[in-house]
């Protein structure tokens, strides 16, 4: 993906919601690397951070710091293993964690 797409993105996300490219920027800065680190990818991030900001009104950074939190949290096996006692399928059969933000093809 190239530097003109993101910004692209951004832009048209910047258009159609109550948040601002430089809020969007601000959070994957602080979340992007752990982001993919645990499988949710950039198109994933900036619906997240959409849908955060314009529920909590809150800035970039305290967003982003929020889901750098829940994505370096969510993977520990501690989580994992809370999660599944409370049936909730976090382990994909090879015991491998599933991703934190399931890919869902709307088409």
């Amino acid at each position: 993906m190239t530097t003109t797409e993101i910004v692209n993105k951004f832009a048209t996300v910047d258009a159609a919601f109550a948040v601002s490219s430089a809020d969007l920027a601000e959070a994957i800065s602080r979340v992007g690397s752990t982001a993919q680190d645990v499988g949710v990818s950039l198109d994933q991030l900036v619906g997240l951070v959409t849908a955060a900001q314009q529920t909590t009104a809150r800035g970039g950074s305290v967003i982003g710091n929020s889901f750098k939190t829940i994505f370096t949290r969510i993977h520990r096996t501690d989580t994992l293993d809370q999660l599944e006692q409370m049936g909730i399928k976090v382990r994909d059969l090879q015991g491998n964690a599933l991703p934190a933000v399931p890919y869902r093809d709307w088409e």
